[in-house]
């Protein structure tokens, strides 16, 4: 993390990318890497294991609870305030959490009960919390399940929003993509809007547009009131077969972002 906001030039004030599941445990490595002062922590939590597909309705009937404590016992521990971004994406077909997943065992209303179950468990812990929990869709439905399906309700949620991407497919802004989930996600509740995921790539030789303009149009977008947060996906996911999403893809690319986030400190 420090390599990236030396090539930068910037400090983070919320720092992600710790990605746990639920046959992994809490790790007070990498986070205590994470210099808490000032910073919000992100902890992605799939409810996923490596073999097989976990069933979403074995959450609420108790049989993890051994590791749903232990997880929640390790971000309480954290010495910062950490915002729990926990089976995001349902409304997609790529997670086994996900109604649409073709091998899933999972319904939206299990989700949600899950979600609850889980939130209210945390609640019931004594002293204070420092975790906030985050509903985040994938800004689009694929699958034939929409989003709405799976909202927890606004008692259960601390913060909401929606992943996003320009993928290679096709060219789009930053405010294209998010318009709809935006409309949509602030219809269900009046918490702070984050995006929990975002990126751009390269464009191809046929598309209009930068990466760098797009970064910046994302950076100074006044479209969306109760947007909070953007956490950028910096990330080269070529070898997944997507793209590479970093900030410094291209140096051209990298001294937009340094411009654009020295400006950010002066702010």
């Amino acid at each position: 993390m420090r390599s990236r906001e030396n090539l930068l030039g910037y400090r983070a004030p919320v720092v992600g990318g710790l990605y746990y599941t639920f046959d992994t445990s809490w790790a007070r490595y990498p986070a205590d890497r994470v210099p808490a002062a000032g910073r919000e922590l992100v902890v992605c939590w799939m409810p996923k294991i490596a073999t097989g597909v976990l069933a979403l309705a074995d959450i609420p009937a108790g049989r993890h609870d051994r590791h749903i404590d232990a997880m929640l016992t390790g971000m309480r521990s954290f010495d910062g305030p950490v915002v729990c971004r926990w089976g995001h994406e349902p409304n997609g077909d790529w997670y086994p959490w996900c109604a649409a997943y073709p091998r899933g065992r999972s319904a939206p209303e299990q989700y949600v009960t899950a979600w609850r179950y889980i939130v209210a468990r945390e609640r019931r812990m004594p002293g204070p919390s420092n975790i906030r929990w985050f509903w985040c869709p994938t800004g689009r439905d694929v699958g034939g399940v929409a989003m709405e399906r799976y909202w927890p309700g606004e008692d259960w949620v601390d913060i909401v929003g929606c992943d996003v991407f320009n993928e290679p497919q096709e060219w789009k802004s930053f405010n294209e993509i998010v318009a709809d989930p935006y409309r949509r996600i602030t219809s269900l509740s009046d918490k702070q809007f984050w995006i929990g995921e975002t990126g751009c790539h390269e464009p191809l030789q046929w598309q209009r547009g930068t990466k760098a303009q797009w970064i910046a149009d994302m950076a100074e977008t006044r479209s969306f009131p109760r947007m909070r947060t953007i956490c950028y996906f910096d990330y080269d996911a070529r070898p997944a077969g997507r793209a590479d999403w970093r900030f410094d893809s291209t140096r051209e690319t990298l001294a937009a972002v340094r411009e654009i986030l020295g400006r950010a400190k002066g702010v």
